[in-house]
């Protein structure tokens, strides 16, 4: 509840909006086996991105299926998304087309799945402005990662060989222009054909004008090798996860029916649903007990405004009379204890005692001596 009214009170959504996800979530959390507070947190970022209405709850529900699949906390998951949305335009790349790309580019890369997810909106907005499909981004990082770069540096990389196309140095652009080309041109090949592509055309250059072309076009460290990565020793197999990442429709699905069968799964959708319970629960028993907690703090209020308002002389008649009470209390409690369980003990032993003389006596009685 806390983390869903953070969404009207910071975000400004309509309170009967959230109520309607706040449903929505109680709903789908034991089927995708995620606590509802998980969820909740997740929306904040989600909202808080400006996605709102169906697609929130489709972002939400994407992320929370690739986050079952290994690619960390929701929220994470559907911050990546939600910025990759944001950059290409909700019509352009829906949260399922944004979750696939991400889901593929964890298969065909060597990188961790949650630093994948936190680091590659940095290249994002760059790519986006020049027409760099999202698939290609993922599929330059998962290249990169393949040779042990990190995503954090292979997001890096990719915004520097962007950056040093849509901004090349004097010195680049003579360069290209001597080639019968320009950074103008590159440009327009990755917009029409790719970013693959205008790659491949740079390292032909290579061959017809030598090695140091490269290194003249990025000057940059972090770009220069970047593309010597994809365009090195591995260029094949580089070729081919561009391809699959192309391809990656259902990849989403895919990971999340493989792990929904594993036991870990199932027992967090146990979870979810107790958790869940415990929610719906917590709620009902809020609207029964605020109002009588409600009553009994007004009740507080008016005792202590009464006290306020008495006499010195009264207030510490009362607060003796309090004193003497918090004694009597305690020897209360201590004499109903002895009457209740002390003193019925002695009574029983005084009994048998007494029991034990007279078939004492007796037998004196009947044995004389």
């Amino acid at each position: 509840e806390a983390s869903m009214s953070k969404i009207v009170g910071l975000v400004g959504v309509a309170r009967s909006q959230v109520d309607q996800w706040g449903k929505e979530i109680i709903r789908i959390a034991p089927k995708l086996g995620k606590g509802p507070k998980e969820l909740a947190d997740a929306l904040f970022f989600i909202t808080s991105a400006g996605i709102r209405g169906a697609e929130a709850m489709d972002v939400l529900t994407m992320s929370a299926k690739a986050s079952v699949a290994g690619l960390g906390e929701v929220k994470v998951v559907a911050d990546l998304v939600t910025s990759a949305m944001n950059a290409y335009g909700i019509a352009t790349l829906s949260a399922e087309a944004a979750t696939d790309v991400l889901t593929a580019t964890v298969r065909e890369g060597k990188a961790e799945a949650t630093a994948l997810a936190s680091t590659m909106g940095m290249v994002l907005p760059i790519a986006s402005n020049m027409g760099v499909a999202f698939h290609e981004v993922g599929g330059a990082v998962a290249a990169m990662t393949r040779t042990g770069t990190s995503a954090a540096t292979a997001s890096m990389q990719l915004r520097q060989i962007l950056a040093s196309l849509l901004k090349p140095t004097q010195q680049a652009e003579k360069a290209l222009w001597g080639m019968n080309t320009s950074s103008a041109a590159l440009r327009k090949t990755i917009r029409e054909k790719g970013l693959l592509t205008a790659l491949m055309d740079i390292r032909k250059l290579t061959e017809k004008y030598g090695e140091t072309v490269m290194s003249t076009v990025f000057p940059n460290i972090r770009a220069l090798s970047g593309v010597l990565d994809i365009m090195g020793a591995n260029l094949e197999d580089n070729v081919k996860i561009f391809k699959s990442l192309e391809d990656a429709v259902g990849s989403s699905a895919k990971a999340f029916k493989a792990a929904s069968e594993t036991v870990e799964h199932k027992w967090n959708v146990a979870m979810a649903s107790a958790k869940t319970a415990l929610t719906v629960l917590g709620g009902t028993v809020s609207e029964l007990l605020i109002p009588i907690i409600e009553k009994f703090s007004e009740r507080i209020q008016r005792l202590i405004m009464w006290f306020d308002n008495l006499r010195n002389s009264q207030k510490q008649m009362i607060v003796k009379i309090a004193g003497l009470l918090a004694v009597i209390g305690p020897l209360s409690i201590v004499l109903g204890f002895l009457v209740g369980n002390i003193l019925p003990g002695l009574i029983k032993v005084g009994w048998i005692a007494v029991k034990m003389f007279k078939a004492l006596s007796m037998a004196i009685l009947m044995n004389p001596v």
